[in-house]
């Protein structure tokens, strides 16, 4: 039997590779890291299917970073928050104390006293109505009237502003406001009204009214102050008929020329002028004019004419009309206290 011998041999490759070529045949792990160091990674232009950038993931992180920054911050932020309203209560509530209270306490006293004084005088001289004559219609055209009727306003302390109509058979008339100072009388009027029959007796309403008692502080002297806001003269009425105003019979135009003149150192937006004719005690004809921007030292020529039959006329009367209670009739300017000229 003949026994067969059997060599082993181990190989070394990486060994023989490199004795027989040097540098031709590399490793795998070799081969990776020359490729890495050969080429730089632009970590920019990573792409996440996600949605997730570089840029947001760096605020995430740098927010994380400083959130126990961000947390003293808004402690802080409280903090001043928490000591200005400290500060500012202590402020108020010494404030009120040591000078708001005893401000308070006179303000209730001075309002206890003038409140006990109005009680007393209202008890002693109680608010009056006003007083009204029997209201009259005067027939201007067809179907066409102007309504009169004298108020009178007995309180010495108080004036009224009020809204009235005057109605006849059921019918009323447009509303209109008037006002009425003081212990004062004056004729209260409404003009031009369409309605189908005035009949003899039209009656007068107050739909509202407001009473006001004079402030003796804002006016000192009430009788001076009337004085001196209502010193307008008037002259040289003339009162012309239709008989005589040389114009055709066809129209009756009858025709009322005064003088007025402002004596007193106000400049009005609006003054009116109301103008009553009488045939003896009876009213005939009511009027009213308007002057528009009439200053302080001017003197106006005015004329107001009926053009209707109005029949004989024995006496006229003009009256100024105006709220010297209203700031906003006066003209004010820039320099001064704008109400004088």
């Amino acid at each position: 039997m003949v026994m067969g011998v059997f060599f082993r041999k181990n190989i070394d490759f990486a060994k023989n590779q490199s004795a027989g070529k040097s540098g031709q045949a590399l490793s795998v792990t070799e081969t990776s890291n020359a490729s890495i160091s050969a080429e730089k990674i632009d970590i920019g232009r990573y792409k996440d299917p996600a949605g997730l950038t570089l840029q947001k993931m760096s605020i995430g992180l740098w927010l994380v970073a400083n959130r126990k920054n961000f947390r003293a911050l808004l402690i802080i932020f409280l903090s001043l928050i928490i000591a200005f309203c400290a500060i500012l209560f202590v402020y108020s509530f010494g404030r009120q104390i040591f000078f708001g209270m005893k401000a308070d306490r006179n303000i209730f006293l001075g309002m206890s006293g003038y409140n006990r004084e109005l009680f007393e005088n209202l008890k002693k001289n109680p608010l009056k109505d006003l007083v009204f004559s029997p209201p009259e219609a005067i027939k201007t055209g067809d179907n066409r009237y102007d309504f009169h009727v004298k108020a009178s306003n007995p309180n010495e302390r108080h004036w009224a502003h009020f809204s009235y109509v005057f109605s006849v058979n059921g019918e009323k008339t447009r509303s209109s406001e008037s006002f009425i100072l003081p212990g004062e009388s004056k004729y209260v009027i409404l003009l031009g009204e369409d309605l189908q029959s005035a009949g003899r007796a039209p009656s007068f309403a107050i739909t509202d009214i407001l009473w006001q008692e004079i402030d003796f502080q804002r006016y000192p002297n009430w009788k001076n102050y009337v004085k001196d806001r209502l010193n307008v003269a008037i002259d040289g009425i003339n009162y012309i008929p239709s008989q005589s105003g040389g114009l055709s019979e066809k129209i009756s135009i009858n025709t009322l020329d005064f003088n007025a003149a402002n004596n007193t150192a106000f400049n009005y937006w609006d003054f009116s002028f109301m103008a009553l004719l009488f045939d003896g005690n009876r009213v005939v004809g009511v009027n009213r004019y308007t002057a528009d921007r009439f200053y302080s030292g001017q003197k106006r020529s005015i004329g107001i004419t009926w053009p209707e039959e109005i029949g004989r006329v024995s006496d006229v009367l003009v009256v100024p009309e105006i709220d010297i209670t209203r700031d906003d009739i006066y003209i004010r300017f820039d320099g001064g206290v704008g109400e004088e000229k």
